[in-house]
């Protein structure tokens, strides 16, 4: 079939196809767009990435930065500093590594941080209160501390740099506490699924309530890798120390260099394994961060209500009518709690409550109107660092205009 080729004609500097030829090219497009499109979707069916083949797609909130929340913290002076080392448990704030580590400029938010997303410490904070991460607590990519004096609930902890709980820590998934500059602390009840430990100072409990312990510089552990994580993120070492990977590969195990090149036949069959280990914390958090599991088996026991974003909404409300403080505070930062009771714990007794009901999606604009005249400082503050913030002051700087001479100032975005 013979095709003419297309004539372009001047059009103000633009050229354009001749009309003649217009029904052509629109066909021809139309068919390289669809061969296109069905060359990725076949690529994709036959060649799948080895690393989530097996894994459901999961959309993952972008984590929050420490530098995002600033407005909601306070600066900490040195004296409130040497206060805080009296506070740890038996009076033993000098033999943390936190005593010769207050250096710099130092935060401190007041009362519980729920972040409901993954968090990236970036800022040396005090958190006096609870911290709660629904997604991946990590503090690799920038030389920040971070110390709670209440407990840590996270699904997994990334941790090179200083980290120190007075109180519990307690994560569904993996800690792995990397780096020796820094020291990792936790000073109440140890709870994870997997505690990896490549040259890092730390302190912790005896009594770690862990299914997999990995100590790069102890001889003392628990269980083994390849029974706990992904066939990724577990490598093999050999008499030499040198580390392979390995991976079923037609049916049949196929070992790899530590870059994930094949080895020669003769080479793998030399090969002298003496055990398995962890996978580097760059390689984990590349898994973690996209929201894949790290393990080869999913969690038994139930998750706890408080990280888990999809709990039933009457079992939060439940939690939010409890009497104890600590439920209803994380309660009112659940993102599963009905918008009736975000309403009522905006007036709750306890300003511990109100503080983080402040940040929920789902409160109304009247009531962050009166949380905004708060007779608590701390529950204010916290109005003024919300989303509600510049909606407040466009209202009240439309009441006060016509007793204004200039024109009303930009509202920030």
């Amino acid at each position: 079939m013979f095709c003419p080729l297309p004539t372009f004609k001047p059009d103000h500097g633009v050229l354009r196809p001749d009309p003649a030829f217009r029904p052509v090219l629109k066909t021809v497009l139309a068919r390289v767009c669809a061969c296109a499109v069905g060359v990725a979707v076949l690529d994709a069916l036959l060649h799948p990435h080895p690393a989530t083949a097996a894994s459901p797609s999961i959309s993952m909130p972008a984590p929050v930065q420490t530098r995002d929340l600033a407005a909601r913290f306070q600066p900490f002076p040195p004296e409130a500093r040497q206060a805080l080392l009296k506070l740890f448990p038996g009076g033993r704030g000098d033999a943390s590594h936190l005593a010769d580590s207050f250096e710099g400029d130092w935060y401190m938010h007041e009362g519980d941080l729920i972040v409901d997303s993954g968090f990236r410490n970036n800022l040396n904070l005090v958190v006096r209160g609870n911290l709660i991460v629904r997604g991946v607590l990590s503090d690799l990519d920038d030389s920040a501390s971070l110390v709670v004096t209440g407990d840590v609930l996270a699904h997994h902890i990334l941790s090179r740099q200083l980290l120190v709980v007075l109180g519990s820590l307690r994560c569904s998934g993996l800690v792995h506490a990397d780096y020796n500059d820094w020291s990792f602390e936790v000073w109440g009840v140890f709870e994870s699924r997997a505690y990896i430990i490549t040259d890092r100072s730390t302190m912790h409990p005896d009594d770690l309530k862990v299914e997999y312990l990995y100590n790069a510089d102890s001889a003392t552990g628990k269980g083994t890798a390849e029974k706990v994580l992904h066939e990724s993120l577990v490598r093999w070492q050999d008499e030499e120390g040198d580390q392979y990977r390995r991976e079923m590969h037609k049916g049949k195990v196929r070992w790899l260099d530590e870059e994930g090149a094949p080895l020669e036949a003769a080479v793998a069959k030399k090969l002298k394994i003496t055990g398995s280990l962890p996978a580097g914390i760059e390689e984990i958090a590349a898994v973690c961060d996209t929201g894949r599991p790290p393990f080869i088996t999913p969690v038994l026991k139930h998750q706890d209500w408080r990280l888990d974003p999809t709990t039933d909404a009457g079992v939060v409300a439940d939690h939010a009518a409890a009497k104890d403080v600590s439920e209803r505070t994380a309660a009112a930062g659940h993102s599963r709690l009905p918008q009736e009771w975000v309403v009522r714990l905006a007036t709750d007794p306890a300003p511990e409550v109100r503080r983080v009901v402040v940040h929920h999606p789902k409160l109304p604009a009247k009531e962050a109107a009166s949380l905004a005249t708060d007779p608590e400082a701390s529950v204010r503050q916290q109005v003024a660092a919300s989303r509600h913030a510049a909606p407040l002051l466009e209202g009240w700087w439309r009441i006060l205009k016509p007793v204004s001479d200039g024109p009303a100032p930009p509202i920030p975005p």
